[in-house]
């Protein structure tokens, strides 16, 4: 029996949380099952990514993220119904919403199903304009998807019927990241970090809601010894806020320096990974950290429900500067103890967020989708 053929279609064309998850996918699904096919507007790290690991990448422009009137964005619609056709595609797997509402209606004039995958935290209110447009676009998909409780709730909340909705945690490759060796001083020293004393990693796409400008707010609080090292790239919508975090980390002595890839040695080498985002759905970072063994502070909003406060992990809230900095403190004060939390963690997450657990998942969704 022929694989059938699934095409992920983005709007984005780097690699963040959401584009991460899709890689995994793209390297762990039984290809004699599923074979996946990637269309993105623009070519980048994510595509390139997506071929190394031998999917085809069908570059599809697809306009602006934001239109109002549908006739603004029929174009983009026919180009990727015509990609459906021509590749006969068997299901479609929506990554975010502005990928959702060109993809949503392309795939219904085929008769194709579609899941819309929303990768991030729901932040709209029952009511508002965009909550009424993810209502709306969300008819055309016969799975809706959310990756955290409270955003399954908040999408049921807009109106999505409940029996279309589905629940599914970020996952990591637990077994490669309890594998992985750390980060060499020599590694540290070309990047100009000190290898002496404990290394605080913060790491994600610098974007508001990760909150790293509360946490530049914060370590100048924090009186233990230790080094932090913020790993991300820039957003690039996000000038204004790059240039606060530019003042920022002048003012904390600290570096901001891109994203590391392979990212497994940094958490190894790291003896604390601090999360301060405001809000999250789960965040893939917090997961890794856990598979890795490293010991973790996150705020209650982000990942409060992938963590549990004393047990697993520390926890704070989000925009509390001094807490976090307090926080901070505590868990350098008495690493041991947050060396035995994070044990616990790293088996929490094999258990609850492994890859070959989430794919596994994943096919039984696209499975009844295409029943």
């Amino acid at each position: 029996m022929k694989p059938k053929r699934v095409l992920y279609v983005d709007f984005y064309s780097f690699v963040g949380g959401g584009q991460q998850n899709l890689l995994s996918v793209f390297k762990a699904m039984d290809r004699r099952r599923y074979e996946p096919l990637l269309a993105i507007p623009h070519d980048g790290p994510f595509g390139d990514a997506a071929r190394a690991l031998g999917v085809p990448v069908f570059i599809t422009p697809m306009g602006k993220a934001r239109w109002r009137l549908w006739w603004q964005a029929w174009p983009a619609m026919r180009r990727l119904r015509t990609l459906m056709r021509e590749q006969r595609v068997d299901l479609v797997h929506a990554n975010c919403y502005p990928a959702n509402k060109l993809a949503g209606p392309a795939a219904k004039a085929l008769g194709i199903p579609v899941l819309w995958h929303k990768q991030i935290a729901v932040t709209q209110r029952p009511g508002s304009t965009t909550g009424k447009l993810w209502r709306h676009f969300s008819r055309y998909n016969a799975r809706v998807l959310a990756v955290s409780k409270q955003g399954f709730e908040g999408l049921a909340a807009l109106g999505i019927p409940r029996e279309k909705l589905g629940l599914l945690y970020n996952n990591a490759d637990t077994e490669g990241l309890a594998k992985a060796k750390p980060a060499t001083s020599a590694q540290l020293k070309a990047l100009g970090i000190p290898t002496k004393g404990p290394l605080i990693l913060a790491a994600g796409m610098r974007r508001p809601h990760k909150g790293f400008d509360v946490l530049l707010k914060a370590w100048p609080l924090v009186k233990a010894k230790g080094h932090l090292l913020l790993l991300g790239d820039a957003a690039d919508s996000e000038p204004a806020h790059e240039a606060e975090l530019a003042d920022l980390s002048k003012q904390a002595r600290l570096a901001v320096l891109p994203a590391q890839r392979p990212f497994a040695p940094w958490l190894k080498r790291a003896d604390l990974f601090v999360s301060s985002s405001r809000w999250e759905g789960s965040p893939l970072v917090v997961i890794e950290a856990m598979a890795a063994g490293t010991p973790v502070l996150a705020t209650y909003e982000a990942s409060g429900e992938i963590m549990e406060h004393g047990k697993t992990g520390a926890l704070v809230h989000r925009e509390d500067v001094e807490g976090l900095a307090k926080g901070l403190e505590e868990v350098l004060r008495a690493l041991p103890a947050a060396r035995r939390r994070a044990a616990l963690a790293q088996r929490e997450a094999r258990r609850r967020f492994s890859l070959k657990g989430y794919v596994k998942d994943l096919a039984a969704i696209y499975d009844g989708m295409l029943r």
